[in-house]
């Protein structure tokens, strides 16, 4: 039997009444946290990588950034709290390959198996995409970065790849992917998709 339409946007609608503001409050607690802990060990972006973005992103992002590499991502607790209410969730930050928090991009790096003591260089693209998020980020500030992506998570059923702003992100490492000598400027694409409101409220 077919849930009806209405039943499906009425449900949907009682989610995010009742978890997006709680969600982002732990949210924004978590990433303040994560930037505390992982600030001292973050490093600026290298030379060859910021010769390769740029263009792409303003000076001022690509200053301001700071990386860190982890063996892994950690998940805060609480998610896993949401998870057992039963929500169709597609996705954990332990398989994740990086997450920004603001302007700390914390990257995935495992160390290789045929060389255990040396851990593996960031994929340029992967910083791409977290430099988008860095970018949404600043656009929108952190709570308003967290009412976007957490509204949209939900409105999107909890599908990662269907959250707004992962779409963009998307979208735009892309482009980087397959032509990434055609500059074109990311903070200028979000100004105007702000402009535009494409990415709807849910």
């Amino acid at each position: 039997m077919t849930t009806p339409g209405w039943f499906r946007r009425g449900w949907r609608l009682l989610l995010t009444l009742l978890l997006r503001s709680p969600l982002c409050y732990l949210g924004a607690l978590w990433i303040e946290k994560q930037r505390r802990t992982l600030e001292p060990e973050g490093r600026p972006l290298d030379a060859l990588t910021r010769t390769a973005l740029n263009g792409f992103f303003d000076r001022d992002t690509l200053e301001c950034v700071r990386t860190v590499a982890a063996a892994s991502i950690e998940e805060p607790r609480w998610l896993g709290w949401v998870r057992r209410l039963g929500l169709p969730m597609d996705f954990t930050l332990s398989q994740a390959a990086g997450v920004t928090y603001g302007d700390l991009i914390l990257v995935a790096n495992p160390v290789t198996q045929d060389n255990p003591s040396v851990a593996k260089e960031p994929d340029v693209a992967l910083l791409f995409h977290e430099l988008v998020h860095v970018v949404q980020y600043r656009a929108l500030g952190l709570h308003g970065f967290l009412h976007t992506y957490v509204g949209g998570w939900i409105a999107a059923d909890f599908r990662y790849l269907d959250i707004p702003l992962e779409i963009e992100a998307y979208r735009l490492e892309e482009r980087f992917r397959t032509s990434p000598s055609e500059m074109f400027s990311v903070e200028a694409e979000i100004r105007e998709r702000l402009r535009s409101q494409t990415v709807p409220e849910p």
